[in-house]
């Protein structure tokens, strides 16, 4: 980007559409495949956030503990309220 002018070269502006599409694909995809999930099987959609909640807190402090952190208290209340407005939404 250029400091005086604030806009993009075009290979950067290219780069910028790819790195967005690249992040926006994923979470497309996850959405319609919780979707297929609660419409295909028997667990209600409380159950169902529940588990991906447990089993993403629980990923997050396996990587925390292979990267020789502690795991438990680096979190926020913000953070927190935030992943707690994404799950009810």
């Amino acid at each position: 980007m250029h400091a005086r002018t604030n806009q993009c070269r075009p290979d950067e502006q290219a780069r910028l559409i790819a790195l967005t599409a690249c992040a926006m694909l994923p979470l497309a995809a996850n959405s319609w495949l919780c979707r297929a999930a609660l419409r295909d099987t028997a667990i209600d959609s409380a159950s169902f956030t529940s588990i991906r909640l447990i089993s993403g807190a629980l990923m997050l402090w396996v990587l925390l503990r292979l990267r020789g952190k502690p795991g438990i208290g680096s979190g926020s209340r913000p953070s927190a309220l935030a992943l707690f407005g994404y799950t009810v939404r």
